[in-house]
Formats: structure tokens, C-alpha cells, sequence
């Protein structure tokens, strides 16, 4: 089980990478919540626990909240600081979400092809 924790480095990392993505779309910045992170933890904790890599529809849709996962195996602990081996940045998980802007149809919302993906790009 994972420890609650305040906001930190990594956090503020999201954060700022969300809003980086977001400016270059011309999208509003995001701020961070408490409540999402939250939920979001109580997920977390549930996919460790469970070894899956799955959406969590209910809250989604319930709370009207959307959500990106990530997943490392062998787990990587997230960088409190500058890149180092041994950590992952949330930039570069970002990072690799928004290089699926390559695959998004900006006029229509879709995939420029039937089944490329997009949904991680769109959610950022």
C-alpha cells in the first residue's frame, strides 16, 4: 500500500508538463487537485495490488473525471529532482502521451487512422 503524501517535486513536475503540452495546443493550464489526487492514489493502490493496467470507468464516469496510467515493470520510482537513472520524471511520461498528437485528427477529434492511438493525448 502506497503512503499519502503531499504535493512534491514530481507533482509540481506534472503540473508544469501538462501545462507546457497545454500551451502548445493553445488549451488552458491545469492546476493540482487534492480530491483527484486522491482518487487517484486509492486506483493506484488497487492496480498495484491487483497487477493490472486498467481504466477506472466507474469513478470516470461518476465523478466525470478522465485519467492516464502509466506503468513500469520493473517498477521505477518517480524523480524527486533532476533525471537520474534510476527514476522517471512525469515529463517524460507526458512526453510520450503527447507524441500521440501525430496520430490525432485535430478537425474531426478521431485518429487520422482507425485505431491508432490518440486517447492519452486527447486526455492531456
Amino acid at each position: 500500500m502506497f503512503l499519502a503524501q503531499a504535493y512534491d517535486l514530481f507533482d509540481a513536475n506534472c503540473v508544469k508538463a501538462h501545462n507546457n503540452a497545454r500551451k502548445t495546443y493553445d488549451v488552458d493550464g491545469v492546476s493540482w487537485s487534492e480530491s483527484l489526487a486522491a482518487d487517484a492514489l486509492i486506483w493506484a493502490e488497487y492496480l498495484a495490488e491487483n497487477d493490472k493496467m486498467i481504466h477506472d470507468n466507474a469513478t470516470m464516469d461518476t465523478k466525470n473525471q478522465g485519467e492516464n496510467l502509466a506503468w513500469f515493470k520493473p517498477a521505477k520510482e518517480r524523480c524527486m529532482g533532476p533525471k537520474t537513472p534510476d527514476c522517471v520524471t512525469c515529463e517524460e511520461i507526458v512526453d510520450d502521451w503527447i507524441a500521440q498528437a501525430q496520430n490525432y485528427n485535430f478537425t474531426t477529434g478521431l485518429p487520422k487512422v482507425p485505431g491508432l492511438k490518440i486517447n492519452q493525448f486527447a486526455q492531456v
